[in-house]
């Protein structure tokens, strides 16, 4: 009897055990359930992760990873444009990255990525009703990134939002969007009309406009931003009808729509190359290409992609993949982009937002070093002998142009354009600068900072707000160029080199940063943000910003921009580094009726 009691009681004992730990376990988990950031968009609930800036003073925010904007483009959606997300049931998981985009890694050997990639990240201090202070929504940073077109991805290794946490009371996005042929292959036809990753981009921007405002961000508060062939897409976004409304301001760093690498009308001789490539033959009727293209696995497409690439690069700075005009019928498929880029700005559909707009001081010197590293005078002159792979194919107007323009159809020989150009380059050579010296330049400026300088004078001619900027930093973030380093590259920051001291990258995690790197991302984060808050990037001079940036208003060869150096200093003077004049001249000259006969 009393052995029966003694089992009893301690049954007893065990079963309260067992009900407490049951009773524990739901409260951990109703507890956890309860401090878990969610936001409820348009499609469902999304879970978020509780993180903290890894610079400044750690201040807390909440990331949203992998959220879908589009349909995954896959199957019959390969190269149409992106169809709204599907709904979801429950809390939808939104703390893992989503894969990059269907692109080669940089080994060019192996495919990474997949087609099912339409995703965004979203970055907020804090959500509506969740800790949050403010009382009233927050600006908004849409960021787009670069990659030549050709790669790329919106991961928070890269595109770490930390920075833009630290100047509180911003929203962060960062996108994806199809790159390579996924992205750009056209026959401007219903089943592969081009230009997916435009139409990418804007989907996300109508997605942001209609749920940022589930984690705390202002929807009429919207700058977008890129850099690279992502600045060239945010270009795009300021011009094109379809995205009115949609942003207050644009941030371009090293590209635009205007620049002459970033529009094209060989894209139907791409898409037949790109499928004979994948056929193994010949391919030359669009209706076999069509189904060539479509039936491909990924795996060998993306190779056949980057095959094609590798070949066309050659020819740099003309690009295989990019955007490209809609000229077909409307039909299922609706038109983007219906006449030639220039047409847009001669005649544009609307008012420009504000925009800044950048380059940095030697943005294609790395191409340099690259064909001749030890700057060896006669490989000088074979790139000067090569110089057709660097003369812009946009400098002869476009069809659209011509028309706007009033100018006679002519052929235009370009071997005769080509000498011209070489014979500019000659004439710039001095003592000081020998020819190995004015190509660094040359190439600098065609590729970006001649298009840069005539975009920021053709908006202040149109009484557009545009701020412009030159960055010219070289610290330990920066990109290595050539060992051992010239003295006359000691302040040489190259293309994509200002992105490190705006966005936090892991793999400078840790690092303690010098008294210049510090100071150089304290300045480019403030007037970013307060481009972003505030439409102006220096509201009032202070100890870190004592220079007053106004807006160009240059509308010739002199513009007004911002020189970020160790000191800030604003100039007026060419932006471009060399030929400035020359090309002036050449564009004026093949836009006057009375020239082309």
């Amino acid at each position: 009897m009393q052995r029966k009691r003694g089992c009893c009681l301690l049954g007893g004992v065990l079963l309260l055990l067992v009900l407490g730990a049951v009773i524990g376990v739901i409260v951990y988990f109703v507890t956890r359930g309860s401090d878990e950031p969610l936001a409820t968009v348009k499609q469902g609930v999304l879970r978020g992760l509780q993180k903290e800036s890894e610079t400044g003073s750690h201040l807390p925010y909440v990331a949203f990873l992998g959220i879908p904007y589009a349909l995954p483009p896959v199957g019959k959606l390969r190269y149409k444009a992106p169809q709204a997300p599907a709904s979801w049931g429950g809390t939808r998981d939104a703390t893992q990255q989503m894969p990059k985009c269907s692109q080669m890694q940089p080994d060019g050997i192996t495919v990474e990525g997949s087609e099912d990639c339409l995703y965004l990240n979203v970055y907020t201090p804090a959500l509506p009703n969740q800790g949050n202070d403010n009382k009233s929504p927050m600006p908004v940073y849409v960021f787009i990134h670069g990659g030549k077109f050709q790669s790329g991805g919106a991961s928070w290794e890269e595109f770490g939002p930390d920075n833009f946490i630290e100047q509180k009371d911003i929203v962060v996005v960062t996108i994806q969007y199809r790159v390579n042929s996924y992205g750009f292959v056209s026959l401007d036809s219903e089943e592969m009309p081009g230009n997916c990753a435009i139409k990418d981009a804007i989907a996300a921007l109508q997605w942001v406009n209609e749920n940022i405002g589930a984690f705390g961000g202002d929807p009429n508060l919207v700058t977008i931003g890129g850099q690279s062939a992502g600045s060239c897409l945010a270009g795009w976004l300021t011009i094109l009808p379809e995205t009115k409304g949609l942003m207050r301001g644009a941030i371009l760093q090293s590209g635009s729509a205007y620049h002459n690498w970033a529009y094209g009308e060989d894209h139907v001789d791409m898409t037949l190359e790109l499928a004979s490539i994948v056929a193994g033959h010949s391919v030359t009727d669009k209706s076999e290409a069509e189904r060539v293209l479509m039936a491909a696995e990924t795996e060998p497409l993306t190779k056949a992609t980057w095959q094609l690439i590798n070949e066309k690069m050659k020819t740099q700075p003309e690009l295989p993949y990019r955007p490209t005009p809609e000229r077909r019928v409307a039909g299922r498929e609706p038109l983007l982009i219906t006449q030639d880029v220039e047409s847009y700005f001669l005649q544009p559909p609307s008012p420009h937002v504000p925009q800044m707009l950048g380059i940095t001081n030697e943005e294609w010197r790395f191409y340099y070093y690259t064909n001749n590293p030890t700057s060896d005078p006669s490989k000088d002159e074979e790139l000067l002998q090569n110089l057709h792979l660097h003369v812009p194919k946009d400098l002869i107007p476009y069809a659209d142009t011509r028309k706007i323009l009033g100018l006679p159809e002519k052929n235009i020989d370009y071997n005769t354009v080509i000498k011209r150009v070489e014979e500019a380059i000659r004439n710039e050579v001095s003592p000081s600068c020998k020819l190995g010296c004015v190509l660094k330049k040359y190439f600098d400026g065609i590729w970006m900072a001649t298009d840069t300088h005539r975009l920021g004078a053709y908006l202040a001619a149109r009484n557009e707000t545009v701020y412009l900027y030159r960055f010219g930093v070289r610290t330990r973030l920066n990109r290595p160029i050539i060992d051992p380093l010239p003295d006359d590259e000691r302040s040489a920051a190259m293309h994509g080199d200002d992105l490190n001291y705006l966005w936090h990258e892991q793999k400078n995690k840790g690092k303690e940063p010098t008294s210049l790197e510090s100071l150089t991302t304290k300045r480019m984060v403030a007037m970013w943000a307060s481009f972003i808050k505030n439409g102006k990037p220096v509201t009032a001079t202070n100890d870190l910003l004592p220079v007053d940036w106004t807006p160009n208003s240059g509308t010739n060869l002199e513009v007004t921009f911002l020189d970020i150096g160790e000191n800030l200093t604003l100039r007026t003077e060419a932006l471009a580094p060399v030929m400035l004049p020359f090309w002036y001249a050449l564009y004026k000259e093949y836009r006057t009726p009375s020239n082309i006969k």
